[in-house]
């Protein structure tokens, strides 16, 4: 936690240091670098025990300087995080649904490009079985409607990306399951059997 919580320090130095040294840690190599990766090889086990500390700092409204960071080291280690081995039928369904509350709450940070890079995240994640339906469907079902109205083209990209995800029975999530078990819906739509 202490290595998160310097990205949350107002000190640029500072986040830069800390975020260095996630990136040695994870990789287990004090040369290792962004820039430099050196023939180091990620530890997926270092990378899983850093994700309950990432929600925490996502979460938290303090935070929010560390927010772009924390995303941008999210997608760079995606592969370290999802199959660790590298291999891609690895991939264990539902191992970052810890993750699906906090990516929906800077869904609806107040920087474009927070915003993006969660949503873009959230695609890599759901389109690789990480983040299951089920787990951003629990969360999207307690925001405010006005949040949900705010929200509906990122989720709906979100949602569309489960059509390439597995599912944990082993049958696909599709995106017309997403649909149908979303809670957006808009003012004014009327039930499909209701008379014209």
């Amino acid at each position: 936690l202490p290595l998160m919580l310097g990205l949350t320090d107002n000190k640029n130095n500072m986040r830069v240091a800390s975020l260095n040294a996630l990136y040695k840690v994870v990789h287990r190599s004090m040369d290792y670098t962004s820039e430099n990766e050196g023939g180091a090889v990620a530890c997926k086990q270092i990378m899983s025990a850093f994700l309950p500390h990432v929600v925490e700092v996502l979460s938290t409204e303090t935070y929010t300087v560390a927010r772009p960071i924390i995303l941008g080291w999210l997608e760079r280690e995606m592969d370290t995080i999802l199959e660790g081995d590298g291999d891609a039928a690895a991939v264990e369904i539902g191992c970052c649904d810890e993750l699906a509350s906090p990516l929906v709450c800077t869904l609806q940070d107040k920087t474009a490009k927070v915003r993006e890079a969660a949503k873009r995240v959230m695609i890599e994640m759901v389109s690789r079985g990480g983040v299951t339906v089920n787990a951003i469907d629990l969360c999207v079902r307690v925001l405010a409607p006005a949040a949900k109205r705010t929200l509906e083209v990122p989720l709906k990209a979100i949602y569309a990306a489960f059509g390439d995800a597995p599912a944990a029975d082993g049958k696909e999530e599709g995106a017309s399951t997403a649909k149908l078990i979303s809670p957006i819906k808009r003012r004014g739509d009327a039930p499909a059997n209701k008379a014209a």
